[in-house]
């Protein structure tokens, strides 16, 4: 094929869960209790119910991508995952998903992980240090919180008036 096994069961992936999270009650239900956990459950959401299947889904996942990155490395280390954790949340947040909880879409994510992996190859292809690069991932997430921030109160200040 033309795209790698992890490339194709990533896509495969973000595409069931995007349908999940759409067209699904459990998905709705996500989304209702990122936006507020008190008017889910007076709307009649088993939040602690949804609360697990939401961390039994990302068990599954995190083994996935466990699997998949021992594969692509031929090793396992329990320190292989260091230092993903700010290029997870940067492709989170530059992705569309707020801060405040409630928003956010699968295609948004897979998009900011595009633009992400391009911007830490371009990176990498300059020679650039690797505290450089980090400077520059921080600097993308600092401007999407930013805009993220700004979209919040924007969005009250038009909600109140």
């Amino acid at each position: 094929l033309p795209i790698s096994t992890a490339a194709a069961l990533f896509l495969v992936l973000a595409f069931i869960l995007a349908m999940m999270l759409r067209f699904t009650p459990f998905g709705r239900a996500m989304y209702a209790i990122g936006g507020d956990a008190e008017i889910a459950r007076l709307a009649g959401i088993n939040i602690p119910a949804v609360l697990i299947g939401v961390y039994g889904l990302m068990g599954v996942l995190a083994g996935i991508g466990g699997i998949v990155q021992a594969g692509r490395l031929s090793s396992v280390s329990p320190l292989m995952g260091i230092g993903y954790e700010l290029d997870i949340i940067t492709i989170v947040i530059v992705g569309g998903a707020s801060l405040a909880g409630g928003r956010g879409t699968v295609l948004g994510t897979v998009l900011a992980a595009v633009l992400i992996s391009m911007i830490d190859n371009g990176l990498t292809m300059m020679n650039v240090p690797s505290f450089y690069q980090y400077l520059v991932k921080g600097s993308v997430l600092l401007a999407a919180v930013i805009l993220d921030q700004w979209y919040q109160r924007r969005r009250a200040a038009f909600a109140a008036a």
